[in-house]
């Protein structure tokens, strides 16, 4: 997402406007596609991450406190 996000910077301050299309140019659009891609991959990861740590909680034994002094 860092990298999609330093390349879209790129493109709209240095690079000439190109042909537009839909208000921005080519260019701009692939930009804008990197950090689409780094989004998503930025949340699956989170979610990955999310279900992973909710399936190891649940192999704590029903009735002990979390906080327990093991």
């Amino acid at each position: 997402m860092l990298v999609g996000l330093g390349l879209d910077l790129v493109v709209h301050t240095v690079f000439p406007a190109g042909p537009v299309i839909s208000g921005f140019s080519i260019q701009q659009h692939g930009a804008h596609f990197v950090v689409l891609v780094g989004m998503v991959l930025v949340l699956a990861a989170i979610v990955i991450d999310g279900r992973r740590h909710a399936a190891g909680r649940s192999a704590r034994p029903e009735g002990r406190p979390r906080d327990a002094i093991r």
